[in-house]
């Protein structure tokens, strides 16, 4: 008989019982973070950065982030290089969030959507590596100068990961509509 192992979602090792409560606690942490991170990224929004620090982690190339350095002053450097400091604790964050409610509005649905959701939980995951590596790019370019090789490295993380949040995110929101509707029709 051929042995097959089903997919598990990445948080076996926790008590599933205590998977709701720290659901709770990530989204609390996740909303401060979140706050905290945007009202620091509207000291980096000008004419060269409309998107403020994502401007710059999707510059691309040394010519792009030179312009968007140019107009930084001093203070905002250091604005942006504190930033990726909070983005490091932020990364670990944001993907178990969307990985932990995957896999919690999953629980209750049929075995395909339990797949699926569980995969995705652990590819959401991968935006942890791909946002610390962006991160080391950009400070790199903060403390020497923008650079091609640094820029090219940092958009092809960043794109990534944003495709990767994007895609979970959204994934969320079906799973989410699919648990309503199958409590409405409970109800």
């Amino acid at each position: 008989m051929l042995y097959t192992r089903t997919m598990q979602h990445p948080f076996l090792w926790l008590n599933p019982k205590s998977l709701p409560r720290l659901l709770v606690v990530l989204t609390l942490v996740l909303l401060a973070l979140s706050a905290w991170m945007l009202a620091l990224d509207q000291t980096l929004v000008n004419e060269q950065a409309p998107q403020g620090i994502v401007s710059f982690e999707l510059a691309g190339n040394a010519d792009k982030a030179a312009r968007i350095l140019a107009v930084w002053a001093a203070p905002q450097r250091e604005q942006a290089m504190f930033m990726q400091g909070m983005d490091n604790l932020y990364l670990l964050v944001y993907p178990t969030w969307l990985a932990l409610t995957l896999t919690l509005l999953a629980s209750g649905l049929g075995p395909r959507s339990q797949r699926l959701a569980q995969g995705l939980a652990w590819l959401v995951l991968f935006a942890i590596p791909l946002d610390l590596t962006e991160n080391y790019a950009l400070l790199v370019q903060l403390r020497h100068g923008a650079s091609n090789h640094w820029a090219a490295l940092a958009l092809l993380c960043a794109v990534p990961k944003f495709g990767l949040v994007a895609l979970a995110a959204a994934s969320c929101l079906v799973l989410g509509i699919a648990r309503l509707i199958q409590r409405l029709g409970k109800a």
